[in-house]
């Protein structure tokens, strides 16, 4: 997984975000391949399933897994990338599935380990086979639109974005800036300062989680 660091992008606005799509459009262009976008925000809402309502688009499932114990919480929408997989390699299949994912995703934001950054979900069954009517897949795995974790005491709203050599980068900011926005609202209405700066923008170095 590429990252872009701060000082690529020294202004958070919307400007800034249509200079990254640009990188990933040209980056599509190059490898011949669509690339992902995965833009990464510190949040300071505890409820990830209700900073999801908020920015996720009316109609569109959701996804949920919380541990308590473990302060820990991860709240999905819609599908950037999925694939349906079954038989006794399912799961090699999808881990490398998940690997070319990464390999072509460009990441940038408030990037930390263990922390911000795309995150793939899945759900199994336990049966290799199946999958067709109402019977779910055997193995169902999605890299999410956008994603909102909690964990340790920090908070993260990410999203991830699917960039061709063909994307309109103006539709696609306007999408992920409107959610940006409705963040900002959420603030204000919690009574916090929503004229202070987001936090910079950083790189991330580790390797990216793989959420069940």
């Amino acid at each position: 997984m590429q990252t872009i660091p701060a000082n690529s992008f020294p202004a958070r606005d919307e400007a800034s975000l249509v200079a990254f799509l640009e990188h990933c459009r040209e980056e599509a262009r190059s490898n011949g391949s669509p690339r992902f976008a995965s833009i990464t925000i510190a949040t300071d809402f505890v409820d990830p399933l209700a900073v999801l309502e908020a920015i996720r688009e009316d109609g569109n499932p959701l996804w949920f897994v919380e541990r308590p114990s473990e302060e820990f919480a991860l709240a999905c929408g819609e599908a950037t990338a999925y694939a349906e997989f079954s038989g006794p390699e399912r799961f090699a299949e999808a881990k490398r599935f998940a690997t070319d994912v990464f390999s072509c995703t460009i990441a940038t934001g408030d990037l930390a380990p263990g922390g911000g950054g795309p995150t793939f979900t899945l759900s199994a069954t336990f049966e290799e086979g199946g999958g067709s009517g109402d019977h779910p897949s055997p193995l169902t795995l999605f890299l999410p639109r956008w994603q909102v974790l909690r964990r340790g005491g920090r908070h993260y709203a990410v999203a991830n974005a699917e960039v061709s050599a063909e994307s309109d980068l103006s539709a696609l900011a306007e999408r992920i800036w409107t959610a940006h926005a409705k963040l900002a609202h959420l603030r204000d209405e919690g009574g916090n300062d929503t004229n202070s700066a987001p936090p910079c923008l950083s790189a991330r170095s580790d390797e990216p989680d793989y959420e069940v």
